[in-house]
């Protein structure tokens, strides 16, 4: 057999509607045509056994689909096939998708093949879960990490793929907080905010006297007035604006220990 063998519909001479395009390397297309081009709707095989069914133009891949890709195309020791199911943009992963692997799953932004714009990725290996900002294939920016069987929690920026430079691990097997700058993915200046959790011990309450009463709401209200440190709870909250949080700009600003 030549490069190709078509077999289909023609008009004028011209591929057009639906046919089969069966190429010299074993892979084949069918589905539409238009114009003699690869347009429209079909199914694409090649000598590896990955195949791609949604929409083509002009050949491509271009439109929604989704593309299969078997273990042993890339490589023999993979258990699990890898399937992207999404949009594209000439043959490339560009828009919504998501993506699974033998141990992952990435649902999100991709642009030029590469996970690109907010995402949810969760390695199944490790447990690691993310809910972060990416950009060229690694995450940059404001973020999530979960690691839910060892019940900690990271929320704050990326930088390069790892924490930093500010954030907030919550370890909720120890109870410890920490707030603060991170460099290279690890805590390595005096944090802004720690905190232990402990159990909340209800002790009885005693009577007021007037007096002490009406001094202890003027001390309240001072306090909130004064507004000078952020509590950790308020951090946990506006976690979407950290550069925007005095205290942490403090840290940020301050000399290397």
């Amino acid at each position: 057999m030549g490069y190709f063998k078509y077999t289909g519909q023609w008009r004028n001479g011209i591929k057009e509607g639906r046919g089969r395009l069966e190429f010299g390397d074993g892979g084949f297309y069918e589905g539409e045509f238009s114009q003699g081009e690869i347009i429209g709707r079909g199914v694409q095989r090649w000598p590896d056994g990955s195949t791609y069914e949604g929409d083509f133009h002009m050949g491509e891949r271009h439109g929604h689909g989704t593309w299969t890709q078997p273990p042993a195309a890339a490589d023999s020791s993979r258990e699990a096939s890898t399937t992207y199911t999404g949009q594209w943009k000439t043959n490339k992963r560009e828009g919504f998708g998501e993506l699974r692997w033998a141990d992952g799953v990435y649902r999100g932004q991709f642009k030029a093949h590469r996970f690109d714009g907010l995402g949810a990725l969760h390695l199944l290996n490790s447990g690691l879960q993310f809910a972060a900002a990416f950009s060229r294939g690694v995450k940059s920016g404001l973020g999530v990490c979960e690691h839910v069987s060892h019940h900690w929690r990271y929320e704050g920026q990326f930088e390069d793929d790892r924490q930093g430079p500010v954030g907030l691990l919550r370890d909720h097997k120890t109870g410890i907080h920490y707030l603060g700058v991170w460099d290279g993915g690890e805590a390595k200046r005096v944090a802004a905010k720690m905190h232990l959790e402990v159990p909340k011990v209800e002790e009885p309450a005693e009577p007021l006297d007037p007096k002490a009463k009406a001094k202890a709401k003027e001390v309240k209200k001072g306090d909130k007035a004064a507004g000078k440190q952020c509590s950790l709870r308020e951090c946990v909250g506006c976690i979407r604006t950290l550069h925007e949080c005095v205290q942490l700009q403090q840290v940020i600003r301050s000399p290397q220990r």
